[in-house]
């Protein structure tokens, strides 16, 4: 990853297939954000630039617990969500059993969805869901709220754009003759999500999972410790930054293409 050419190949690698592992990454605190400066500069969110993600007693977010995560995408109720996110492992013991890292493309899961149940498909370009991240015992009390559809289409109807995150989700906020319709759409296009394909990957020391959280879902199995240990750190890189990198690169190389499927809404 050292070369330019290296992280050129590693960019366009990722706008085509939503997620990369780099692997060798140094096993200290921090490097997560180095591999994302490589990108561009490191998003500071509620949880500071570089975070932990390890069970502890009385978690603040469900992540810091050994139980399952569902699969989602992170901070969604900010008003522009991360684009790239890092996860970096720095310990991961082999007597820990589960724990692996699931991947779900929700731009395929929704064009899925949009051939299965067209009707539903048109409710969920419609009517906005509440996202939310409400929490006041902690060092930085938070109170995010954002209202927005689960699903966006440009003027081509093509999908510029996918939201799904449902532990960070708040109560409805729309006329009632929409609350029937939206719940039946989004328990179908649930149940479209957990019959997509999905990739699964345990991470060893020294991984650094790069993916898009603007079009990934991701998750992860519950897990015993046994003994042992797991503790990954994760940053995130803004859109923009990522995409622009791609795109200097079509343009140095006359390919007269776009880069795409990066979920920020864009018209291309």
């Amino acid at each position: 990853m050292s070369t330019f050419v290296s992280i050129v190949r590693w960019l366009h690698n990722l706008n085509v297939s939503g997620v990369t592992v780099v692997t060798n990454v140094p096993t200290e605190t921090g490097a997560s954000g180095k591999v994302g400066e490589l990108i561009g500069p490191v998003t500071t969110t509620l949880y500071g630039k570089v975070s932990d993600v390890v069970a502890v007693e009385n978690p603040i977010n469900v992540a810091y617990s050994s139980i399952s995560l569902d699969v989602h995408q992170d901070l969604m109720y900010y008003e522009s969500p991360p684009g790239l996110q890092l996860l970096h492992c720095l310990r991961f013991c082999p007597q820990v059993t589960g724990g692996e890292s699931l991947f779900i493309d929700a731009f395929y899961a929704a064009e899925n969805f949009r051939q299965e149940h067209p009707h539903h498909f048109q409710t969920l370009l419609k009517v906005p869901a509440t996202f939310k991240k409400i929490h006041f015992d902690r060092y930085n009390p938070a109170a995010y709220l954002y209202q927005r559809p689960h699903i966006t289409v440009n003027s081509h109807q093509k999908i510029t754009n996918v939201i799904w995150s449902p532990p960070f989700e708040g109560p409805l906020q729309v006329s009632e003759e929409l609350v029937e319709p939206y719940f039946e759409a989004y328990q179908a296009f649930a149940e479209t999500i957990h019959k997509a394909p999905v990739v699964t990957h345990r991470m060893v020391p020294g991984d650094c999972l790069v993916f898009n959280n603007r079009r990934m879902l991701h998750g992860r199995n519950s897990y015993e410790l046994n003994g042992g240990a797991r503790h990954f750190q994760v940053c995130y890189v803004n859109t923009d930054d990522f995409i622009q990198r791609v795109q200097v690169e079509h343009i140095r190389r006359k390919t007269g293409q776009f880069a795409k499927r990066v979920g920020n809404q864009c018209n291309f």
